[in-house]
């Protein structure tokens, strides 16, 4: 589970996802994101041993790319990123789950998807 998030952390270029959004970063977000989820808190969980399953992880992947795009309007990086980022990120978690670890090929197809060259 853990090479899973570092190969989303590693995909995340603009390091959106790293660490819990603040009000201070983002006005608000606390009162319009109920369940926030970030990168650094999925690894922590996975160090603890909260996750059961699959499942669970791919939960709170799916919550953290929905919160940002709930948050952040369709044209913005962040919500371009994040529904690039969703897509790859469950092929990811369905390969893992069959015993398939090696992550080549994933790059190339997210950079077409998410074509974010600058913030």
């Amino acid at each position: 589970m853990m090479k899973l998030l570092m190969a989303v952390d590693k995909r995340d270029k603009f390091r959106f996802f790293t660490s819990p959004v603040t009000d201070q970063m983002a006005p608000n977000y606390s009162k319009i994101i109920k369940q926030p989820m970030d990168l650094s808190t999925m690894k922590s969980k996975v160090e603890r041993g909260l996750y059961d399953t699959w499942a669970d992880l791919q939960a709170d992947i799916v919550l953290m790319f929905t919160n940002a795009k709930t948050y952040n309007a369709p044209a913005t990086m962040v919500h371009k990123q994040a529904d690039a980022l969703l897509t790859g990120g469950l092929k990811m978690v369905r390969n893992f789950k069959q015993g398939k670890t090696k992550l080549r090929g994933f790059t190339g197809a997210w950079r077409q998807r998410c074509r974010c060259s600058s913030v």
